[in-house]
């Protein structure tokens, strides 16, 4: 692979990551939402959020295993990135590529 496909590579999987744990969060705020308002209210007003609502825990279960490769592709492509493009196999090379796959999933 070229140059300029490792680094889109690596900005689609750092892109696919924030998606995912941000789609994994507001899926915890939207069911802790939920379930604050039906302890407070029990009319059928509160419905509208029955998309996720009907079965939170199989979406939360889909959107953490997308959310694991993920994290899985951008640690894998920090770490060619990292390699074959900004550190090379010189001295402190582990370090350094060790430093930038946890900047990347910081």
């Amino acid at each position: 692979m070229g140059i300029e496909l490792d680094f889109v590579l690596y900005a689609v999987s750092l892109l696919l990551l924030a998606v995912y744990s941000g789609a994994s969060v507001a899926l915890e705020i939207l069911s802790l939402s939920t379930s604050d308002r039906s302890v407070e209210d029990d009319d059928e007003e509160s419905s509208h959020t029955d998309a996720a609502g009907e079965d939170p825990v199989r979406i939360g279960i889909a959107l953490g295993v997308a959310r694991g490769c993920a994290i899985a592709l951008t640690v894998i492509m920090s770490i060619r990135v990292g390699y074959l493009h900004l550190f090379g196999p010189g001295d402190g090379a582990l370090l350094s590529i060790a430093v930038f796959v946890f900047l990347s999933l910081l």
